[in-house]
């Protein structure tokens, strides 16, 4: 999956859903309806509701046991379509990240220099992912 998600430069951040939400401002947390979710993995059908689908992957994908988050303004007005493109969650990356894996596709110079970059930024493990690569 690292190609699909990060073609080039892509880290994993392994974190546990108590410390990723431990991790959020709670100020600027409590401003949103929050919605977490394991993932279902099925075809979508006519029975699946609008909100169903938000939850919803096809079966192919079921290898990454995804959770999902879904964060919704609590400020809008009803009246009003919602369009916003992001919203911003300071968090404490302290809290949130137990490591961060280096993309397998990361030349081993990149990786050291990341790797020295984030550990002493970020104060956590960093490792290069172990997946073999075929050349």
């Amino acid at each position: 999956m690292w190609k699909c998600y990060a073609p080039d430069h892509g880290v994993c951040i392994k974190s546990t859903i108590n410390n990723f939400i431990a991790s959020f401002d709670s100020e600027a947390f409590n401003r949103y309806e929050t919605y977490c979710a394991p993932i279902t993995y099925k075809k979508f059908d006519y029975t699946d509701g609008p909100f169903d689908a938000l939850f919803m992957k096809d079966p192919v994908y079921e290898s990454e046991s995804e959770i999902r988050f879904v964060f919704i303004p609590k400020d809008i007005d009803p009246n009003e379509e919602f369009r916003r493109e992001n919203i911003l969650l300071p968090v404490d990356h302290k809290v949130m990240i137990d490591e961060v894996i280096l993309s397998p596709y990361l030349s081993t110079a990149t990786a050291n220099v990341l790797k020295s970059y984030i550990e002493e930024k970020l104060e956590c493990t960093v490792t290069h992912s172990k997946i073999r690569l075929n050349k």
